[in-house]
C-alpha cells in the first residue's frame, strides 16, 4: 500500500507528459508549442486532466467552473458545479467526474449536463476512474475509497 500512491503519481505524470500536454504560464500548452489561455493560473487550481482523445479539462476550484479544450478548438466552459472543486477524473466516454470539498461527486456529460452521482465520507483530494467506470478517490485523511460503478447514481 505504501508504494501505491508514489506509483500512481509516477504513472500519472508519465502519461501526462507522454501525451505532450503541460500546464505552464497560465495556459494549456500543446506539443506543437502553441497555447490557449483557459483561466489565470491562480484560478485553475483544482485539476488538469486529459482523456484518451487528447481533450484537456481544467477547473477553477473557487467558482466551480470546469473548462474543456478539445484538440484544435478554443477553450469553453463545460459546466459550473456548486461547491469548491477538489478533484477531477475522466472516463472512457468522456464524462468528467468532479468532486467537491463536502464530498459530493458529480458526473458531467460531454454536452455539459451535470448530475450528483455519489457522496463520499470525507474531503476528496484526488480522483481517478477505473476501467469499469468506478471511482478511486483519495481523501484528505490519506484513505483511499473505491466506489464501484454500480454504486453510482444512474442518470438514465
Amino acid at each position: 500500500m505504501q508504494y501505491l500512491i508514489p506509483l500512481l503519481l509516477v504513472l500519472s505524470v508519465h502519461v501526462f507528459f507522454a501525451v505532450g500536454v503541460a500546464f505552464a504560464n497560465d495556459s494549456v500548452e500543446r506539443q506543437n508549442h502553441d497555447s490557449v489561455s483557459v483561466c489565470p493560473a491562480v484560478l485553475c487550481d483544482a485539476g488538469l486532466i486529459i482523456d484518451r482523445r487528447g481533450t484537456v479539462y481544467a477547473s477553477n476550484s473557487q467558482s466551480g467552473e470546469v473548462f474543456v479544450v478539445a484538440p484544435g478548438d478554443e477553450p469553453r466552459l463545460l459546466a459550473s458545479i456548486e461547491g469548491r472543486i477538489t478533484a477531477m477524473g475522466v472516463d472512457r466516454r468522456r464524462s468528467v467526474f468532479v468532486a467537491v470539498e463536502d464530498g459530493r461527486v458529480f458526473r458531467v456529460r460531454p454536452e455539459g449536463r451535470a448530475k450528483l452521482v455519489y457522496r463520499l465520507d470525507g474531503v476528496p483530494v484526488a480522483l481517478n476512474v477505473d476501467r469499469d467506470g468506478g471511482l478511486v478517490v483519495m481523501l484528505d485523511t490519506g484513505r483511499i475509497q473505491w466506489v464501484p460503478f454500480g454504486s453510482l447514481v444512474n442518470e438514465e
